[in-house]
């Protein structure tokens, strides 16, 4: 039992980091992220800018569930169903979702897949140490994060200049 409930936090530390790696990618440091030994987590922000779209909004929630499913080493096979409508997607308002939208997520969900193993992957595997190791991090430790593996002198250049570009082509599909 011990391994099962040990195994859900890992995939919630997973799925969190990928949130944080995706909303730093807009130049927004989450407040808090919280993981629980029940396989439950949340990042808190303090705030959202005006512009925030919901293609934005989109971009952080699937990289919770890439990032997540990298990690449990089944991401091309939840990706091919998420393709093939097996997989249980439904809209906000609880409807199915299309089939033309069920394409357009599996094509962002392989360029996340790409982005983070080819880019942020290490970020994102030192994201989730710390959520495992602490239960809960906040914005200095996501910053001291960043500087460690990415080594650069100063956070708020990441933010600004850097990390923010890489992840915008994510939310044109």
């Amino acid at each position: 039992m011990a391994d099962y409930l040990e195994e859900k936090w890992w995939c919630a530390a997973y799925h969190e980091a990928g949130h944080v790696v995706a909303l730093v990618s807009y130049g927004i440091f989450p407040t808090h992220v919280d993981v629980s030994i029940r396989g439950g987590g949340y990042t808190a922000t303090e705030y959202l800018p005006e512009d925030w779209t919901a293609k934005q909004d989109d971009a952080v929630t699937l990289s919770g569930i890439v990032a997540e499913h990298i990690y449990r080493n089944d991401i091309d096979d939840f990706i091919r169903a998420v393709r093939c409508g097996t997989s249980k997607l439904s809209g906000e308002d609880g409807r199915r979702v299309y089939e033309r939208d069920v394409r357009a997520i599996a094509k962002q969900m392989e360029e996340h897949k790409e982005y983070f193993l080819n880019r942020r992957w290490e970020l994102i595997q030192e994201i989730a140490g710390a959520l495992m190791k602490h239960g809960a991090i906040d914005n200095e430790d996501i910053k001291a994060i960043y500087q460690y593996v990415i080594g650069a002198d100063t956070i708020g250049h990441i933010a600004k200049n850097v990390v923010r570009q890489e992840l915008l082509y994510l939310t044109y599909y």
